[in-house]
């Protein structure tokens, strides 16, 4: 009989789960991209829909009191609640970026610039390929402003907006009533009370401390080298007090920021789109052969919508990355030259560390 028991009272406790998934589900206005076919998202992926990208670590240090995923945890939190208030569609969150100056301490990881900017591109412009232009990052760091923001200039060439959150402009403006630390950045009394909000069973308070850091001389990243001769020795890796915060201030600060991305969001979706700098009249002009040296020949042609490159017998498909296209994805690339009038004269191919210039002879 307690057997029986115990069945019923998992079989109802897995109905619960299930029916409040469900209810979750039903007032959701977002489409999850991950969760639907190719043949519903072709119907989702319009031109006036907004892709939303959540943006947060998942293992960089944020002091003891903290886990590593602790940014991650506020991308997931954002990027839920915007999907219960706006007609968006949610693309797969992205868990690694640009956090060098956390290396120092264990578990933390970065990727390059260079890879982190690329990494946000290539997600924009595969997905606009289904017409869709608009994109907005939920981005929960300080340190990827800058691949964001180089990846916004160079994705308008193509007509594509890029707008992410910046949380160097907008916690001073939440916070400005709440803050009672002296100073503070990461891991801070801020931070902290945010998830303490957020996530309270993720936060160990009793190891919570106040490290304002022992500056020397460039504050460019944190450092537990105490002799370091440069950044800011921070042994606990908090930059700020994390002991005064409390789930109240943290209340008030998430509300303030969601209200605030959810706006960026909607005046996005009312954004005009810049012009395309990379038009279909100067697509059409790539085909051709281009000749690199007397009988060694590139021939460009397209193919079920893409453009591909035959050098030697050998194709492939020149996947498009802002003006540069990648041979099947890869190392090697082509890049298009045009005149002053804007016809294409030559292509540029670099494979293997050699780069070639072809001139169009066809």
């Amino acid at each position: 009989m307690k057997r029986y028991c115990g069945v019923v009272l998992v079989i109802c406790l897995l109905f619960t789960m299930v029916n409040s998934q469900f209810k979750k589900t039903a007032k959701t206005k977002a489409v999850f991209l991950e969760n639907i076919s190719w043949i519903e998202a072709e119907k989702a992926l319009k031109p006036d829909s907004v892709v939303v990208i959540a943006l947060g670590a998942a293992a960089k240090e944020h002091g003891p009191h903290l886990p590593l995923n602790t940014d991650f945890i506020q991308a997931e939190y954002f990027k839920n609640q915007i999907a219960e208030r706006s007609e968006v569609i949610i693309a797969p969150s992205v868990n690694y970026g640009f956090y060098p100056p956390f290396i120092e301490f264990p578990g933390s990881t970065t990727l390059r610039l260079s890879v982190s900017r690329e990494m946000i591109e290539d997600i924009c412009l595969s997905l606009a390929r289904y017409g869709v232009k608009r994109f907005y990052v939920v981005n929960i760091g300080l340190t990827t402003n800058t691949p964001l923001a180089q990846a916004a200039e160079t994705l308008k060439e193509q007509g594509i907006l890029l707008q992410f959150t910046d949380l160097q402009k907008l916690l001073p403006v939440v916070s400005k009533d709440i803050q009672k630390q002296e100073k503070g950045t990461h891991a801070d009394e801020i931070e902290t009370s945010q998830m303490l909000f957020i996530a309270p069973q993720v936060v160990d308070m009793k190891k919570a401390v106040k490290d304002y850091g022992v500056d020397k001389g460039s504050r460019l990243r944190p450092t537990r080298n105490p002799n370091s001769k440069f950044g800011v020795y921070l042994p606990s890796g908090v930059f700020g007090d994390a002991t005064l915060a409390t789930r109240e201030k943290g209340k008030k600060i998430v509300e303030s920021l969601l209200d605030a991305m959810t706006k960026e969001i909607e005046d996005l979706r009312r954004t005009e789109l810049p012009p395309s700098q990379i038009t279909e009249k100067l697509q059409e002009d790539f085909p051709g052969e281009y000749e690199i040296a007397p009988g060694d020949k590139i021939k460009i042609y397209r193919q079920d919508g893409f453009f591909v490159a035959e050098r030697n017998n050998v194709s492939n498909i020149l996947i498009d990355h802002l003006g540069k296209y990648k041979l099947g994805g890869g190392p090697s690339e082509v890049t298009f030259i045009t005149d002053p009038g804007g016809k294409i004269t030559h292509l540029v191919f670099s494979s293997g560390g050699k780069t070639f210039l072809a001139g169009k002879i066809k």
